[in-house]
């Protein structure tokens, strides 16, 4: 652990994944440096090779990362890399009996596009073409390298401190052009590749580009979470009768967003074009980018920082509603007056303006008698080692247990911070459990203000 700690300096917890922890993090020695720190999963000593699981996700993720480094370092242009989530370093950390690798990334301030989406599930057209344009120059970067991504998803898409797309998570890279490993995630995974036989990864990659651009043009799945395949009712509609399904997902957008949309002819013949069950009649990506819809006039990307600036770069002021007082006399009497900021989507901070004694343990109440109140969720009695290491003071999870968020509460002198971030559970449950606490907590108070950050 010394080498992170001469060097870096943990900030919180970001998230977990099947193999890793994420954690934001600063430079030691220059603070207003930030990166992202992946740390895999320790593994015995004596399986730390290429063989286990474990390693070869790494592996892969290591070696990409590095190749983009050595292309840069051989005189490309960074500015080609832009939509791609960089390494930084690589960390090593064990003991007599295991070890664990870590990459040191890029820290995209802005979290992930399914975050973004969830909260904001509508971006006009022209903001939502952009990024698919963005996604598919990340994606071309792979493809003209011989790699197929293999995990293309808005969850994989992140969003930096300028709000600029970069693709991220290359540990199921394929680097061969032929493979039969069933990898990626359903709901966005090729027919193909469910199945378990002989297929083109690049051609894969489309498929799963196409599912990610109707998430990003529309905020919504219509494919539900299962496969698609030709047992998905849905999916076959695409394929046998286009028509009805392009009615059916325009009304299905304005009963899940509460907003009229009208999909573009271009958007559809693509979609069509990407999402076939034929994979040698699938674009390549050269094609996708010079499909009509793509080779089109977009926004500037000064235009769009611009516009999702000003959406989203805003910090709300909070105080307690005391209409909404269902915790106690005592609690409200304390936090009445209490100014809360929410300073990320799933970060709350509040400010002890009472010079309450007591601070945490009043927040914490009031935190916990949220959680109390709903019937889709209740705290997990028992901490693993695991998450006490991460310093987790809470798990939440939801009713049937298949979801499980973690709640980090940072203190600073008269300051709390609360973070809710995603442990367990596929990220569609674990943002809906998010934006059910967001709610709940925004009903218990109201707005005071609103400043530019």
């Amino acid at each position: 652990m010394n080498q992170i700690q001469n060097r870096y300096k943990l900030v919180r917890c970001l998230g977990k994944g099947k193999t890793s922890f994420v954690f934001e993090a600063s430079r030691v020695d220059n603070p207003s440096i930030q990166v992202a720190i992946k740390e895999y999963k320790s593994i015995k000593i004596e399986q730390a090779n290429q063989n286990h699981p474990l390693f070869m996700i790494f592996q892969k993720e290591a070696y990409f990362l590095q190749a983009i480094e050595n292309l840069i370092n051989q005189g490309k242009s960074t500015q080609d890399f832009q939509h791609i989530n960089r390494i930084v370093e690589i960390l090593k950390l064990g003991n007599e009996t295991s070890v664990s690798f870590l990459l040191v990334l890029e820290f995209a301030k802005n979290g992930n596009l399914t975050d973004f989406l969830c909260e904001n599930p509508w971006l006009p057209e022209q903001i939502a073409s952009a990024y698919i344009l963005q996604i598919t120059k990340a994606v071309k970067i792979l493809h003209d390298l011989n790699v197929a991504h293999m995990d293309i998803k808005p969850e994989n898409m992140l969003l930096d401190e300028r709000f600029i797309l970069k693709l991220s998570d290359f540990g199921l890279v394929e680097f061969n052009p032929e493979s039969n490993d069933i990898q990626g995630t359903k709901g966005y995974m090729a027919p193909e590749v469910q199945i378990g036989e002989k297929y083109l990864p690049k051609k894969a990659d489309i498929f799963s580009l196409g599912c990610s651009f109707i998430g990003i043009r529309s905020g919504v799945n219509p494919f539900g979470d299962g496969h698609l395949d030709m047992n998905n009712p849905i999916y076959l509609d695409l394929l046998k009768q286009p028509k009805q399904f392009w009615t059916y997902f325009e009304q299905f957008v304005e009963q899940e967003n509460k907003v009229k949309i009208t999909i573009e002819e271009e958007f559809k013949d693509l979609i069509e074009r990407m999402l076939t069950n034929i994979p040698d009649k699938r674009p390549t990506i050269d094609q996708v980018l010079q499909h009509p819809y793509l080779n089109k006039q977009h926004v500037s990307e000064q235009q769009m920082i611009d516009y999702m600036k000003s959406q989203f770069l805003e910090r709300n002021i909070y105080q307690l509603n005391s209409n909404a007082s269902t915790y106690g006399q005592e609690v409200y009497t304390k936090l009445g007056v209490t100014e809360i900021e929410q300073i990320g989507l799933n970060q709350f901070r509040f400010r002890n303006l009472q010079n309450d004694k007591n601070f945490r343990k009043t927040v914490t109440k009031f935190f916990n008698s949220i959680i109390a109140e709903s019937f889709e969720m209740t705290f997990e009695t028992n901490i693993s080692q695991e998450y006490e290491e991460r310093h987790m003071n809470q798990l939440i999870r939801n009713m049937d247990n298949s979801c499980k968020l973690g709640v980090i509460m940072d203190q600073e002198p008269d300051v709390i911070t609360i973070n809710i971030i995603g442990m367990e559970g596929t990220i569609q449950m674990q943002n809906k459990l998010k934006k059910q606490i967001r709610d709940q907590l925004k009903a218990k108070i109201q707005k005071q203000d609103q400043q530019k950050v």
